[in-house]
């Protein structure tokens, strides 16, 4: 392989506005961008949400947010030629706008603009086309290898959690120790593992595991699995974590015996927070979208769209899950807590 030569930046932005499985996954390669900043930090133009999840990280440079009406203009045919450019095109060498195919014109027109202060704009795609089948972290740091003739190495992305921000999750899990997490829920419907499963599921884990308790993590648009949410506390009286900030949940992710979860958002925050996780996949191909880490264990099952709601009214005959999900369990359960 040719070794390229160093390439280093006074500062760099990035620009990405996606969701926070998408973000969570891009983290790699902020950490290694990083690496070609003089002050090893990185300016985030990004949603507060994501920002406020990685201040402590130490490649963190700061915060602009996505929405700020300053980049709209660059959106347009002809207002972009005589808009203000947004600070962190002014106070960059360069700027990375991940996204859609939309933000390539954006990326241009601001890269335009910025040539007289010696800037630059480049866009780079944030998850390849259907059907290629690399990760998506990989995929992304080899299409900025190309476009900035340089080397990127990857490692798997790990939050840093600050003490006061775990001594505030053990706090909030009080006699909770060490529980099992689960999240059935996502962002999509078709993602979600079949209910009546998850209910097989966690009577196992109650038999399995009777020493260690099951939290369910619910956020605002997982409504559609209420009624699981209402049958484990009436049956099994497991508690619920409902909305909470992604760094308190991260910490107490952190904190967990295990986790197990469908294809969202979440499970990429659970394997970033470094708990033993099992992400169940079903539609989507977790050769590109499984979460990036050491301690993870992706399963793919199939199901029908029109179970996926249906649950038993018979709790006495449960689903049993197949030595697939229970042989997983056993693995990645923190040996020290069995």
């Amino acid at each position: 392989m040719i070794q390229r030569p160093l390439v280093r930046f006074k500062s760099i932005s990035v620009f990405h506005q996606g969701a926070l499985g998408d973000f969570l996954l891009a983290c790699p390669v902020f950490e290694a961008l990083s690496n070609l900043v003089d002050s090893k930090r990185i300016l985030f133009w990004t949603r507060s949400l994501h920002a406020e999840l990685i201040k402590d990280e130490p490649f963190f440079g700061g915060f602009f947010s996505h929405d700020d009406p300053s980049i709209l203009p660059f959106f347009d045919d002809l207002l972009w030629k005589d808009a203000e450019i947004p600070p962190p095109c002014l106070n960059s060498d360069l700027v990375i706008f991940f996204g859609k195919k939309t933000l390539r014109a954006v990326s241009y027109r601001l890269g335009q603009r910025v040539l007289e202060y010696g800037s630059k704009c480049l866009w780079c795609p944030s998850f390849p086309e259907e059907g290629l089948g690399k990760p998506v972290p990989l995929f992304i740091a080899e299409n900025l290898s190309q476009r900035l003739l340089i080397d990127i190495t990857l490692k798997p992305f790990r939050l840093n959690i600050p003490p006061r921000k775990l001594e505030e999750a053990r706090l909030f899990l009080g006699d909770l120790k060490s529980p099992i997490f689960i999240h059935p829920g996502s962002g999509g419907l078709r993602k979600i593992w079949p209910l009546s499963r998850w209910m097989g599921l966690i009577d196992w884990i109650k038999h399995s595991f009777p020493h260690l308790p099951i939290v369910v993590i619910t956020g605002p648009s997982d409504e559609i699995i209420e009624p699981l949410v209402r049958w484990a506390f009436d049956r099994y009286k497991i508690a619920r974590f409902h909305s909470l900030s992604l760094p308190l949940l991260s910490a107490l992710l952190s904190l967990g015996a295990l986790y197990i979860g469908n294809d969202s958002g979440i499970s990429h925050l659970a394997v970033a927070s470094g708990v033993p996780s099992v992400v169940i996949f079903g539609p989507t191909d977790p050769s590109t979208w499984a979460p990036w880490g050491n301690q993870v264990k992706v399963l793919k099952q199939t199901w029908k769209e029109e179970e996926i709601l249906l649950m038993p009214k018979n709790s006495d005959k449960l689903y049993l899950p197949d030595r697939y999900i229970q042989d997983a369990v056993f693995r990645m359960v923190r040996k020290d807590l069995l």
